[in-house]
């Protein structure tokens, strides 16, 4: 079905226009007002945010640069007066008071390095800050630091040396030393070895997990001038930058880490806990942001490696906006940058506020000049809006007739009577159609055409049982009255479950689910219209019985499956039905019924689309007339929960039937004997009793798959 042109979607009631002119005067007002005022504000608060951020970001600068100034200087002054070639007993004690020195000036400082040309090596640890593995049995409550020697090396670089501990006290003392041990580690292997010599001057290395203590940071190294080769570094912690940063930050919603350019994570106030999210063994270990469990911190760096540069941007984060920059640290620390966010609906808070504050003044003002346009407008529109109202509920297909309406204007008195004229049409119009597929044309504004789509549709087939011979006993009046009783209830019956009426065939009702308008349980609605039809009939057969008029038994099909479905026809006379083998086959299943004794039977793909909530039995399965292929047909007894007395019967159902495609003819007789003395009289239980004896006087040929043949219709 075709759609004819959509009305001019600018075509406004009157009462709307003149409301709309005079609210469109005071909106354009007051809406500049607070649109330029909320964009000042916000362009403040923008600012206010920005200058946050220059703030935290130069913060973050300071600190670091002030615990690498202070390295610096140390490591210059350092290396002009320390003399490396002392004996190695001496020069420990020497290295550890530099570091105690350092300490003092940058409690940062966690350690302190000598490399020498020839590959030995001196590394001090500040055990406050851990203690390494190979102390764990000789360390004591005295030790204060720990001193690392490599005295005796290999060959070349690279093949290792031979190195010993040495526990110092807080006043240098040697409290133990260890025997010599081979350790792979050469210094002229490291970064910082390696850069301070290639650069001849102070170097910075990127952030890495020192050895042997558990603590993330940098190594700051400068080359002696004598004797060449060697160089002497300091190890800084960064794990104090997160608490530092937990400082500067303004606010718990605000995000602020520092990440270097592998995208590790290097300094948050949480960094701790984000770390043990990942690696609980580990937590002082190095993690990328992508692998961390926070959505947010993950999402600012992803904008980051979209876009690294530092200009501020929108960051969506879980549906929120972000204010966020990216801001490269400046001086030696070159390797790291600071990731600022703050959220956008904070930042404009103030702005947003004032705005509401204005809006409500503004809405005030329009609702108050709005109702006084209307008050005056509705007296002269009212009728039009009620011949409105009276045109959609036409169109909701209820023809109700409204009460008597009065008006001075003759225009509308004349289109009243045009739609009361159009409603006792479509209401006799809509008796000789599907009810549903009227309601459809007019609710979506339809033309009808020619043609039809494939789809899946649950098809219907009743026939009153005996029918011919009932209308020779009735004068053709009573019969019609008669019948259209019987129409009535159980074309309410499947309507009231979603069904469309296709057509009446003399005793018959032909019906579909699932068109016109589109049922995803058409098989289940259409087991239920079964079920209310035949319970609606059952009450009518009673009602003719107290008349002493013969009762009208109904027998039903259903089958579902492909049809093609709509409007058939010429271009004068069209009938909106569905065609097919589904509707035809339906038809059939209908007229088994008489071959079985049943007076509902179902296919077996009704059976497996309608859900568990019905109960079936198993019938047979039969060629129809007409088809070529078998189908398993199936007795619709109810709904399962309302007959829990049929389950075990139906167990034991199932039971004989499997004894008798087995072709164990005496099991399946004992049990159809049994199943009678409950069912008594029971024709399906009959038959099959009757065909079990037959085979066991005559057994089917190999071959002999249970499958009948009908060969009436």
């Amino acid at each position: 079905m075709a759609k004819p042109p959509a009305r001019d979607p600018r075509a406004l009631p009157l009462q709307a226009i003149l409301t709309l002119l005079f609210v469109t005067i005071i909106v354009a007002t007051i809406g500049g007002l607070v649109l330029y005022s909320h964009e000042r504000l916000a362009r403040i608060a923008e600012d206010e945010a920005r200058g946050n951020f220059d703030r935290v970001s130069d913060g973050i600068d300071a600190i670091t640069a002030r615990a690498v100034r202070t390295a610096q200087v140390f490591l210059e002054t350092a290396a002009l007066s320390l003399d490396t070639e002392a004996p190695p007993d001496r020069l420990a004690p020497l290295l550890t008071r530099l570091l105690q020195q350092v300490e003092q000036l940058n409690p940062s400082v966690t350690g302190l390095n000598l490399g020498k040309a020839n590959g030995r090596f001196f590394a001090v640890f500040d055990l406050s800050r851990g203690l390494p593995s190979e102390l764990q049995r000789i360390a004591t409550d005295k030790a204060a630091f720990a001193v690392r020697m490599g005295t005796q090396t290999g060959p070349g670089a690279g093949e290792g040396a031979a190195a010993r501990w040495m526990l110092l006290d807080k006043d240098l003392n040697s409290l133990a030393t260890t025997a010599l041990a081979w350790t792979d580690y050469d210094p002229r292997l490291r970064p910082w070895y390696q850069d301070a010599l290639r650069a001849r001057r102070v170097v910075l290395t990127a952030p890495y997990q020192f050895r042997p203590l558990p603590i993330m940071g940098i190594t700051m190294a400068q080359p002696l001038e004598r004797p060449a080769g060697d160089v002497l570094a300091i190890d800084v912690e960064l794990g104090d930058l997160g608490r530092q940063m937990g400082l500067l930050r303004q606010s718990p919603e605000m995000e602020l880490f520092i990440f270097d350019r592998q995208g590790n994570l290097i300094a948050h106030p949480d960094a701790e806990q984000l770390r043990m999210e990942v690696n609980p063994s580990a937590p002082e270990a190095l993690v990328p942001i992508g692998l961390l469990k926070s959505p947010r911190l993950r999402a600012l760096y992803d904008s980051y490696q979209q876009d690294p540069s530092p200009a501020d941007r929108l960051v969506t984060i879980e549906g929120r906006p972000y204010l966020a920059r990216f801001e490269p640290s400046s001086g030696s620390v070159d390797t790291l940058t600071t990731a600022m966010a703050y959220p956008y609906d904070l930042i404009l808070g103030p702005a947003d506020h004032l705005r509401t504050r204005l809006l409500l003044v503004g809405l005030a003002a329009i609702v108050v000049g709005a109702v006084l346009v209307m008050l005056v407008s509705g007296r002269v529109t009212r009728p039009l809006r009620e011949l409105r109202t009276d045109v959609a509920r036409i169109m909701r297909f209820d023809f109700e007739e409204p009460p008597m309406r009065r008006s001075r204007i003759g225009e509308i008195m004349a289109l009243d009577g045009a739609v009361a004229a159009m409603r006792a049409g479509l209401r006799q119009f809509s008796r000789y159609v599907p009810g549903q597929l009227v309601h459809n044309i007019l609710a979506h504004r339809l033309q009808p055409e020619l043609g039809g789509r494939r789809q899946p549709l649950t098809v219907l087939f009743t026939d009153v049982a005996g029918f011919t011979s009932l209308a020779e006993t009735l004068d053709p009046e009573q019969l019609t009255r008669m019948t259209s009783r019987y129409f009535s209830e159980a074309g309410a019956a499947l309507v009231e479950a979603g069904g469309t009426i296709d057509k009446y065939l003399g005793d018959s009702i032909m019906a579909f689910w699932n068109a016109p308008v589109a049922q995803p349980d058409h098989v289940r609605q259409a087991c239920l219209g079964a079920l209310a039809a035949a319970a609606r009939i059952e009450r009518l057969n009673e009602a003719f019985a107290s008349e002493s008029i013969p009762a009208m038994p109904t027998r039903f099909g259903l089958h579902t499956g492909e049809v093609v479905v709509g409007t058939i026809g010429s271009i004068d006379r069209m009938n909106y039905t569905a065609m097919g083998h589904v509707v035809n086959l339906a038809s059939r299943i209908e007229g088994l019924n008489k071959r079985y004794g049943t007076m509902l039977l179902a296919s077996d793909a009704v059976r497996r689309g309608a859900g568990e909530e019905f109960l079936f039995r198993f019938v047979d399965s039969v060629i129809p007339v007409g088809a070529t292929e078998p189908i398993r047909l199936y007795e619709l007894l109810g709904l399962r929960d309302q007959r829990p007395r049929d389950l075990e019967p139906l167990a034991r159902w199932e039971s004989a039937c499997g004894r008798y495609y087995a072709r164990d003819w005496d099991g399946a007789l004992a049990l159809f004997d049994g199943i009678l003395a409950t069912w008594h009289g029971d024709r399906l239980a009959l038959l099959y009793r009757d065909r079990a004896l037959r085979y066991r006087q005559d057994p089917p040929p190999p071959d002999w798959k249970g499958v009948e043949r009908a060969e009436t219709k």
